[in-house]
């Protein structure tokens, strides 16, 4: 990406939905991986997703949503899922630490640490980390 806009305009975040996208869209990216010659999908890392909200969730439940994108097939392990609140109310946390791949791995960052957060993803990404130490910084 060029470049990234965030905006709102109070909409409300409609979490199951945008989970299942999350999910269909790593399923797709491994079937694109999958087609290359060589491709070692044992060896690689956990695809990983970063999932942003405010947390305050107006569609319905997560949980099964969320446990679809977290059991999408790979032979190498798992899928990675960061469940980011952005300036959450903390009493919309459970919600994020459902989402996450594990408790741990839901955070929330105050709105001006969001670019720093997002270098740093993609830092760990090329790494190859796990997001655990990602997550210690924040």
């Amino acid at each position: 990406l060029g470049s990234l806009s965030f905006t709102g305009d109070s909409g409300g975040t409609e979490m199951p939905e945008a989970l299942t996208w999350g999910a269909k869209a790593v399923q797709k990216a491994l079937d694109e991986c999958r087609k290359i010659p060589g491709y070692a999908e044992e060896g690689s890392p956990n695809p990983l997703v970063v999932f942003f909200s405010d947390g305050a969730n107006t569609g319905g439940d997560v949980g099964p949503n969320a446990q679809t994108l977290k059991t999408v097939r790979f032979a190498g392990g798992n899928v990675d899922v960061i469940a980011v609140g952005i300036g959450m109310a903390q009493q919309d946390f459970p919600v994020m630490e459902r989402i996450a791949s594990r408790p741990e791995l839901a955070v929330n960052i105050d709105p001006a640490e969001l670019p720093g957060f997002i270098a740093d993803v993609g830092a760990t990404a090329v790494r190859g980390e796990t997001p655990d130490k990602l997550i210690e910084k924040y």
